[in-house]
């Protein structure tokens, strides 16, 4: 599958909005990503949910991640290994080769923030970039990264900033999730 038609610019496909400028966006509003969820499973998208308020360090994160997609060394601990596997799911060679592409979302991140600051920005620019390789290979990907905690922020990434959702949706909530 193509990354994306070459008019999508123009047409607006619901996904093209979402990762037009990034790859990271954050939600407050757990209604909001719901709705942005269950849009992404429509169109085709393999989901991944994780809940980040279970982790407590790099090996948590890692586990988690390895059981959702699959990884064969679920012993692994480091991001290093975790990088290297997600490399691997950009070229589809883990998860769903069928699916439109992936979405992962990671409930309560804020909790996970607060607890390993270091390690959720790094986890973060770690799907960034491999996100930004599966754009070269046309698999789309992106990262919905749901908190509580309004005041929460990260630096950019590749001078990417990571904003809230509604900031990507040149329309109301209510108009684009009708459509």
């Amino acid at each position: 599958m193509s990354a994306f038609e070459s008019d999508s610019d123009r047409t607006h496909p619901f996904d093209f909005l979402i990762i037009q400028d990034k790859f990271i966006s954050l939600f407050s509003d757990a209604d909001f990503l719901a709705a942005t969820v269950a849009r992404l499973d429509a169109l085709g998208y393999q989901l991944v949910v994780l809940d980040a308020a279970l982790w407590m360090d790099s090996g948590a994160v890692c586990r988690d991640f390895a059981v959702a997609l699959g990884f064969p060394r679920q012993d692994e601990r480091s991001l290093d290994a975790l990088e290297d596997y997600f490399y691997d799911v950009a070229a589809r060679e883990y998860g769903d080769p069928n699916a439109t592409g992936l979405a992962v979302v990671l409930e309560h991140y804020d909790q996970f923030a607060h607890a390993d600051p270091s390690i959720a920005q790094a986890l973060l620019s770690l799907f960034a970039r491999t996100a930004r390789r599966g754009s070269l290979l046309g698999h789309r990907m992106m990262c919905l990264v749901h908190t509580d905690d309004t005041e929460l922020s990260f630096p950019s990434i590749y001078e990417v900033p990571i904003q809230w959702a509604s900031g990507f949706w040149p329309y109301s909530e209510e108009s684009q999730l009708s459509e």
